[in-house]
């Protein structure tokens, strides 16, 4: 969270919001650009805006920080690289207590240790069943509820 505040106040400083995409469009360095319509993207609740990001290595961190700030895991689904995208709607199910978000986690360990998170900030021991991995079923049942 301090984070997107610190990229927000970075795009305030740097006039990024005084002048809308044009500032960002003019910009020549291309790392500060896009950092611009990372700002841009985040101060106005945009994702669409990530999409104009040249380095595809802040493309996915810009969607995640968007997300984050329109509290929408919807977004996490942009995300193209599928660990990332794992972590965006692991962050958002540990967050709400959504067991539906866990279930959008590709990755089966991701999904696994999703579930366990849940079950341990519901209290809950029963989702624990919810987990395929052995020795991480048996875990979440002897450490969620404690």
């Amino acid at each position: 969270m301090r984070l997107i505040i610190a990229i927000v106040a970075l795009a305030l400083f740097c006039g990024c919001f005084e002048s809308g995409l044009d500032r960002c469009d003019g910009m020549v360095d291309e790392a500060a650009k896009d950092r611009c319509y990372e700002s841009y993207a985040i101060g106005t609740k945009d994702p669409s805006v990530c999409g104009k990001i040249s380095r595809f290595e802040f493309v996915d961190e810009c969607y995640n920080y968007v997300a984050t700030a329109m509290k929408d895991p919807s977004v996490c689904g942009k995300i193209f690289g599928q660990n990332a995208r794992d972590l965006c709607y692991g962050g958002f199910a540990k967050e709400t207590g959504d067991i539906s978000l866990c279930e959008k986690v590709e990755s089966g360990t991701g999904r696994d240790m999703c579930y366990w998170d849940i079950a341990s900030v519901k209290k809950d021991s029963a989702v624990c069943g919810r987990i395929k991995e052995a020795i991480t079923l048996s875990a979440c049942y002897s450490h969620c509820c404690d």
